[in-house]
C-alpha cells in the first residue's frame, strides 16, 4: 500500500532532528545562529553547549562570534567558561568584549578575575570590558593595583580614575607609595588625583612632600600648579616658603618629608602639660597627635585661638595617609610667639 508518503514525512522529521542536533562544523554553526536568531531557544542552547565539545579551536571561535551576534545574555555564563579554561589563547581572547557587549553583570566578578591572569593580553582585554560596564564598583579594579605587568596597573588607574570618586585618594596614596607601583601607574595616579577635588590636591601635596623621587614630586607640581584650585595654590605657597600662618600670631616650620592633614578643628586638647603636647581632631575624624617643643601656657592660648578655625597642621614622621584614630608624633615643630 502508500508507504511512499510515509517514509518522505520520516526523512523530513529526520532532517528536522540533525538540524537541531549537536554542532559539528562551520554550517552546523551558521544554521544554529540562524534559527536562535529568529528565537527558536533549542538551537540557541546546542549552540552554547557546542563549547564545551567542539574540538577544533576555529569552531569554538566561530561559535563565540555567533553568539555574539546572537546577543543573548543566556550564553554569560558558557562564555565565562571558555574564557576561564579554553586551551586556546585566541579563543579566550574573544570573550571578553563579547561579554561587554552582551552586558551581563554577573560577568563582571569573573572578568575581574582575569585581570591577573597569567596572560598579559587577558588582562588587557579583562580591563578594557570591564570599563564599558561604566558603573563598575572600585573594588573590583583594587587587584589590578598590584599586578606584576605595568601596563596593567597603568590602565587600572585610568578606570579607577574613570569614577571620579573622592573615596578613591586613601587608595591612590597607598598604592603610590606601594614598591610594587610602576612609574607609569604612578605618574597617572597623579594626573587622576587632579580630578578628585580638594582631597586630590591635600593627596598631591602629601605625595609631593614625601616622595624621595625627585621626578615624581617635580610630576606633582606641575599637576598643583595646573590645577584651577586656589587651595593648590595656597599649599605651592607654603611650600616655597616653608613656612605659614598658623591659629593667629604663631607660625610653624615645615620640614621637608612632612605629612600636612587639613581641615577644621573640631577639638584641641592639652595632653601632657610636662612635654607641651596637644592632639587636634578634626572634622575629617582624623586625631594627630603633635609634640611641640613650646610650653603648656603656649599650647593653652593655640587652643583657645584655634578650637573654631581652620588650620593646616604639618606634622613629621609619617609615612602613610593619615586615617581616623592614627597617631601622628612630630618632634620636629617649632612653635613661635
Amino acid at each position: 500500500m502508500p508507504r511512499k508518503p510515509l517514509l518522505v514525512l520520516s526523512g523530513l522529521l529526520a532532517l528536522v532532528l540533525a538540524g537541531c542536533g549537536a554542532v559539528h562544523d562551520a554550517r552546523d554553526i551558521e544554521y544554529h545562529k540562524q534559527k536562535a536568531l529568529l528565537g527558536d531557544r533549542d538551537y540557541f542552547f546546542e549552540l552554547t553547549e557546542s563549547l564545551g565539545y567542539l574540538e577544533d579551536a576555529n569552531l569554538r571561535l566561530a561559535v563565540v562570534d555567533a553568539l555574539d551576534e546572537i546577543g543573548d545574555k543566556g550564553a554569560t555564563m558558557a562564555l565565562v567558561a571558555v574564557m576561564r579554561s579554553d586551551p586556546d589563547p585566541t579563543v579566550r581572547l574573544a570573550v571578553p568584549p563579547v561579554l561587554a557587549r552582551m552586558g551581563a553583570r554577573n560577568a563582571v566578578e569573573p572578568l575581574a578575575a582575569m585581570i591577573t591572569d597569567d596572560d598579559p593580553a587577558m588582562r588587557k582585554a579583562a580591563l578594557a570590558a570591564l570599563q564599558q560596564f561604566g558603573d563598575v564598583p572600585a573594588q573590583v579594579y583594587i587587584p589590578g593595583l598590584k599586578s606584576a605587568d605595568p601596563a596593567v596597573q597603568t590602565e587600572t588607574v585610568k578606570a579607577l580614575g574613570m569614577l571620579r570618586d573622592p573615596d578613591l585618594v586613601p587608595i591612590f596614596f597607598d598604592a603610590f607609595f606601594d614598591p610594587v607601583t610602576q612609574a607609569g601607574a604612578k605618574k597617572q595616579m597623579i594626573a587622576e588625583l587632579g580630578h578628585l577635588g580638594e582631597d586630590g590636591v591635600d593627596c598631591l601635596y602629601h605625595i609631593m612632600l614625601q616622595t624621595p623621587d625627585e621626578t615624581m614630586g617635580q610630576a606633582v607640581r606641575r599637576e598643583l600648579e595646573a590645577s584651577p584650585s586656589d587651595r593648590a595654590k595656597r599649599l605651592l605657597a607654603e611650600y616655597d616658603t616653608e613656612g605659614g600662618t598658623f591659629g593667629w600670631d604663631l607660625t610653624w616650620e615645615t620640614p621637608r618629608g612632612a605629612t600636612v592633614v587639613t581641615g577644621k578643628v573640631v577639638e584641641v586638647n592639652v595632653v601632657a602639660r610636662d612635654n607641651a603636647s596637644l592632639m587636634l581632631v578634626t572634622d575629617r575624624g582624623r586625631h594627630v597627635h603633635c609634640h611641640f617643643t613650646g610650653h603648656a601656657d603656649e599650647l593653652l592660648y593655640i587652643k583657645s585661638e584655634m578650637a573654631s578655625g581652620s588650620v593646616r597642621v604639618s606634622v613629621g614622621g609619617s609615612s602613610s595617609y593619615i586615617e581616623e584614630m592614627t597617631h601622628v608624633w612630630a618632634d620636629t615643630i617649632q612653635i613661635v610667639p
